[in-house]
């Protein structure tokens, strides 16, 4: 196994290896290895895990604070826990993948926030639980364009508002259980969103969803600026709301709500069917 609690390890080899576990409190691990580093385990509370190269973490993994930087991967093919009330910072076109179950926690609002920079992707191919009881925040602090693709399926139990200001690509399914779930950073979808009675879905941001997505919520939606496109099939339980922007809907509009609300700006239903 390998360890950094306060110094640090630059690994420039021109092998791959393989070890038990990676733990960082402090100081940093740096992997620029051809073929990269294969672990069973990270346990990542601090420091800086970092490099060119890709490392994969074949079993479960905890995250509660310290950074992920370069231009390398990050691969869990595991279960992961992203907990705890430190930051959790990931720059510099690092691209992190979950393979697996991950789930997100916090104890206060805005704690176990995750700030991004430069060119970072998050991918979600598995089950990502966004069991946040306060306020949370995927975030573009260190400037540049980052983005969050959901492949498989992202739910949203915890009863907080998570506020994803990256870009927010979803080819799979989102679901929003409880709270608020906030997509303020813009992106595309080719897949679906579902919410239950008393959630919101918030688009924003210059939001895409293509013809083949789906919106099918219980709840409400609020759009809140940019230039947003509904080209799939729609239908609201509860309300729409337009706060900001333009949004032009040119799917199916099934229903939007009992009501619909717009405070200076723009909702323009170009579709081909009645709706109530």
């Amino acid at each position: 196994s390998l360890s950094a609690s306060g110094g640090s390890g630059l690994f420039n080899n021109l092998q791959a290896f393989t070890i038990a576990g990676l733990s960082i409190s402090g100081g940093g691990l740096t992997f620029n290895n051809i073929g990269g580093v294969t672990a069973t385990t990270l346990d990542l509370t601090g420091g800086t895990l970092g490099g060119t190269s890709a490392v994969t973490i074949a079993g479960a993994s905890t995250w509660t604070g310290g950074t992920m930087t370069g231009s390398g991967s990050t691969v869990f093919n595991g279960t992961v826990a992203l907990s705890g009330n430190g930051v959790k910072d990931v720059t510099n076109g690092r691209s992190v993948v979950f393979n697996d179950t991950t789930t997100w926690t916090n104890l206060n609002d805005n704690q176990g926030r995750i700030r991004t920079g430069s060119g970072v992707t998050f991918t979600n191919n598995g089950t990502w639980l966004d069991q946040n009881a306060f306020n949370n925040q995927i975030s573009p602090d260190f400037g540049g364009t980052s983005t969050f693709v959901n492949a498989g399926t992202y739910t949203k139990s915890g009863v907080g508002t998570t506020t994803i200001s990256v870009g927010y690509n979803n080819s799979g399914t989102t679901n929003v259980n409880a709270g608020t779930l906030n997509l303020g950073g813009g992106g595309t979808s080719s897949g679906g969103f579902s919410g239950l009675a008393g959630t919101t879905i918030g688009f924003g941001g210059g939001y895409t969803l293509q013809a083949g997505s789906s919106i099918n919520t219980a709840g409400s939606v609020a759009f809140s600026s940019g230039t947003n496109t509904v080209a799939g099939s729609y239908s609201a339980g509860t309300t729409a709301s337009f706060t900001g922007g333009t949004t032009t809907f040119t799917g199916t509009v099934t229903s939007v709500g009992y009501s619909q609300s717009a405070t200076g700006w723009a909702g323009v239903f170009n579709n081909l069917q009645a709706f109530t």
